[in-house]
């Protein structure tokens, strides 16, 4: 139970980070007038190592057939993934950030134009996630101790 909570609380952790970094790269990128190509890196990132980190967290999860495995991380990707997003919506509503780039020059943009960096980031964290899902896959088929590769291990001087 200590390890579980103890992963929790690191993960939470690396999540609010991961929001720290990026909300200032997208204000340093914002005052330079710089386009969003490294949030896109960054949401692709995410997208890679957040299919791993519900197996990391849960024992029971290790224990289900590498199938659903994968889906489950692709499905929680795509879902903090989306919860980004809302965090995007709710800075620009609240603090006229521009985080989804849906301003120009001080203009509004309309349509397709408008939803372009919002769907770029999903798309991205979708087609990553899938990536990682499916190499991940042919590895736990292959060797299902794989897994076992990310997990944290208590260190111990006498080692």
């Amino acid at each position: 139970m200590h390890k579980q909570s103890l992963a929790l609380k690191f993960s939470f952790v690396f999540v609010i980070l991961s929001m720290a970094i990026s909300l200032l790269t997208a204000a340093w990128q914002l005052a330079q007038g710089k386009s969003g190509s490294l949030l896109l890196v960054l949401e692709t990132g995410a997208g890679l190592l957040l299919v791993l980190l519900p197996a990391l967290l849960s024992k029971w999860l290790r224990l289900l057939p590498a199938g659903f495995l994968c889906l489950y991380g692709v499905a929680f990707a795509v879902f903090c993934g989306v919860l980004w997003e809302c965090y995007e919506f709710t800075c620009d509503g609240l603090f006229a950030m521009n985080l989804q780039r849906y301003l120009s020059a001080g203009r509004a943009l309309a349509g397709r134009a408008a939803l372009l960096d919002t769907m770029g980031d999903l798309i991205a964290g979708l087609a990553s996630s899938l990536l990682f899902s499916c190499w991940s896959y042919w590895q736990l088929k292959n060797d299902r101790s794989w897994l076992k590769t990310f997990f944290f291990k208590k260190y111990s001087p006498d080692d």
